[in-house]
């Protein structure tokens, strides 16, 4: 399983455009893993990891969604940063510098399952 991130106007070209990550496979089993005791308190978390193949699994963070979605992995963070291993960390972190650059080219963020 793997999810590639690709940023892009409209789903249409998002399936034209090269992935700008990838996200890593051990990162995101772990993030699994914990969404499943947050998912109500982090929707936009929840929908990137609810589903790992086939149309279910993939997901989209709008550019007006950025925000938020930003503040949930900020949110998920800080009472598990002692915790959270490394790799989940730096998956976030990147995460949070693509929604960035999501909203300031008003971009959607796409995740696409294999």
């Amino acid at each position: 399983m793997v999810k590639d991130i690709v940023l892009a106007r409209s789903p249409e070209e998002a399936c034209r455009t090269d992935p700008v990550w990838e996200l890593p496979p051990d990162a995101y089993f772990t993030l699994q893993a914990i969404m499943r005791n947050y998912a109500g308190e982090f929707p936009l978390l929840h929908s990137m990891v609810a589903y790992d193949e086939g149309p279910e699994g993939d997901f989209l963070i709008a550019p007006d969604q950025c925000s938020e979605f930003k503040r949930e992995i900020e949110g998920l963070i800080r009472p598990l940063e002692d915790r959270l291993d490394e790799k989940v960390k730096a998956m976030l972190d990147r995460l949070v510098q693509l929604a960035n650059e999501a909203r300031s080219a008003k971009l959607t963020l796409f995740g696409v399952a294999d």
